[in-house]
């Protein structure tokens, strides 16, 4: 079991400039972020898997945000853009690192239609045009490449994801080349 000093180590910088950033440069972000850890060194117990560690921790700093914006005497509306961050996961960036060896495993076509559209956020009309294909054409492209994606990822790990499509973990499976790779927590902490 991870203590708080580790959790502490690992997730405090991250945690800190997400509270800044949800409080708007409010002064409380550091009472904020100690109530966070207050709550994860109390509530340490109640993880009951470990894997789940990196959600545990940002579910009890989003719940921490909500509550202040709920006690302050005065009424304030939320910053518009908590909402999504709320349904955020810090993980689906770090899994994004581990998706580059099965990218490079697609065809050429499909490698592009990744690479243009999903990591470097080219719309898909303006793939189309660079491409020299029909709007149609990319789109099922882009769909495709992404299934092919998927299946490649699918073959070496498991991928549980909450109900809003976040990825929750990765689970090499036997004989697979993820098992090499550090693990969720270990890239989170570095991010």
């Amino acid at each position: 079991m991870h203590t708080t000093e580790f959790i502490w180590t690992s997730f405090h910088k991250e945690l800190h400039a997400f509270i800044r950033h949800s409080l708007k440069g409010e002064m409380a972000s550091d009472d904020v972020l100690q109530d966070v850890f207050v709550k994860i060194h109390t509530r340490r117990h109640t993880l009951k898997d470990e894997g789940k560690l990196v959600s545990w921790v940002w579910q009890i700093t989003r719940n921490t945000v909500l509550d202040h914006f709920r006690t302050k005497k005065q009424f304030t509306e939320l910053p518009g853009d908590l909402v999504l961050q709320q349904e955020e996961n810090p993980f689906n960036a770090t899994f994004a690192q581990c998706m580059s060896p099965f990218i490079h495993n697609l065809s050429p076509q499909h490698k592009e239609a990744i690479k243009k559209v999903d990591i470097e956020g080219m719309p898909q009309k303006q793939f189309a045009e660079q491409e020299g294909i029909s709007y149609t054409a990319a789109k099922s492209r882009v769909q495709r490449a992404r299934l092919r994606l998927k299946d490649l990822f699918l073959e070496c790990c498991a991928i549980p994801a909450d109900k809003y499509g976040n990825i929750l973990d990765m689970i090499p499976q036997k004989n697979c080349c993820c098992k090499e790779r550090p693990s969720p927590h270990v890239l989170v902490s570095s991010m």
